[in-house]
This record gives structure tokens, sequence and C-alpha cells, in this order.
């Protein structure tokens, strides 16, 4: 897993939700909503994913995993946190 500090050090070639904000300009052309998630982080010491605002809101310790990670833990038979 990742920690909060790592994932902010790193660079990114695309912005976050760069891709909604890119589809979300054609939404009447294409009929759509463009609905949006925030995104969530593991806290271990309470079990559970929860939200970045409120991991940054409590100052909670967090845990990400990356889509590659999650990917690589489920096919090798990993556990990946609940």
């Amino acid at each position: 897993m990742t920690n909060l500090s790592q994932q902010q050090t790193a660079e990114k070639f695309y912005a976050q939700s760069a891709a909604q904000t890119y589809v979300a300009g054609f939404e009447d052309e294409l009929g759509i909503k463009v609905i949006s998630a925030e995104e969530t982080r593991y806290v271990a010491e309470q079990k559970t994913f929860l939200p970045l605002s409120t991991i940054k809101k409590e100052n909670l310790s967090s845990e990400m995993l990356s889509d590659y990670e999650l990917k690589e833990h489920l096919h090798n038979n990993k556990s990946v946190p609940d």
C-alpha cells in the first residue's frame, strides 16, 4: 500500500478527475449526467475505508491501495482490506 505522503508527491500525467471534467462538458450532447465519487482510503485503526475529506478533517492515518495494487492482490490471492 502507498501512504498519503507518497501519493501526494507522485507526479501524475493527468490531474485528478480530468476525465470526469472532460466528459462533463459533453453531458447535454450525449444525454448523460456525470456523477463523481470521492476518493476513499483505508484507515487501519478503524478497519474501514473512509472518504479522503474525512481523513484530512480528522487528521487520520490512512493507506491508499492503487488500482494496480488491488489487481495484483486479487490476482495473487493476497488479502485486501475489508
